[in-house]
């Protein structure tokens, strides 16, 4: 998770990307990876992969702390 957000903090999107699906594949209820992977997909224009990853993450874990923020994410 460190390294996917130091990817994240040096704008190296796409190692950051790799770095979160590892981690979600390791352990697939790390919310924090999903939130981390949406907001890096939003920012990239890639709204349909933001709406995917913050879905299933909503799916999940419905009392995810960040369910605001996403909920505006995805009507935005």
């Amino acid at each position: 998770y460190h390294l996917g957000i130091a990817y994240i903090e040096t704008k190296q999107f796409v190692l950051a990307i790799d770095a979160l699906a590892e981690l979600i594949k390791i352990d697939d209820q790390f919310w924090d990876a999903y939130y981390q992977l949406g907001k890096i997909y939003f920012g990239e224009g890639d709204r349909e992969a933001a709406n995917d990853i913050f879905g299933l993450l909503l799916e999940k874990n419905p009392d995810y702390e960040n369910r605001d923020e996403i909920e505006t994410i995805v009507r935005g």
